[in-house]
């Protein structure tokens, strides 16, 4: 069945919708088998939740909006103060975690953008300095390396369907979800 809204098709967001909201309701369920920490899977989720319209508007638009990194950054401390507060970690273990976090996610993306001239956006710098301060150097690490992963994945099979050349430019939004993806599947 085919939506229609005035001149615009329709048709393709409610697919998009459909996969995920799929997507989301088997990520709970391997959190919820798996028995996982339930402030740090709110934490991961409410994440993930942020990376879906990230991914779409880089993919559309190649810009991740600022508000995105911001609410990213505020997760982080919102969920820092409360585990601290909680008794979960002590104050100088958590602000050294997080702290690594932001540099390590920042600095990967920022020496890619320097080593690619612009190639990658101040925006994904931003980003996973913000996922960093949110994640931590562990977390942030694996992330890091599944988008890695999944970027030069697709952008091997864009070049190999003849669909890119090395010299186009790919969104990494849509990559770094994937990525917040396989961390939450992998851990």
């Amino acid at each position: 069945m085919q939506i229609r809204n005035g001149k615009d098709d329709v048709k393709r967001p409610v697919l998009w919708a459909a996969v995920i909201l799929s997507t989301t309701a088997v990520l709970l369920t391997l959190m919820f088998v798996r028995k996982a920490d339930p402030v740090d899977s709110l934490k991961i989720l409410s994440l993930y939740g942020i990376l879906i319209p990230v991914a779409f508007i880089d993919y559309k638009h190649h810009i991740i909006p600022n508000r995105y990194v911001l609410i990213c950054a505020a997760i982080a401390l919102v969920f820092g103060i409360y585990e601290v507060a909680a008794g979960m970690d002590e104050l100088a273990d958590k602000a050294a975690d997080m702290i690594i976090g932001l540099l390590f996610g920042g600095s990967v993306f920022g020496l890619g953008s320097l080593m690619s001239k612009g190639g990658v956006g101040m925006g994904d710098v931003k980003l996973f300095a913000a996922l960093g301060l949110a994640l931590g150097f562990q977390m942030t690490f694996s992330l890091v390396l599944y988008t890695l992963i999944c970027s030069a994945v697709a952008g091997a099979l864009l070049i190999a369907a003849k669909r890119a050349t090395s010299k186009t430019r790919l969104a990494m939004g849509p990559y770094i979800l994937a990525g917040m993806i396989l961390l939450i599947i992998l851990g």
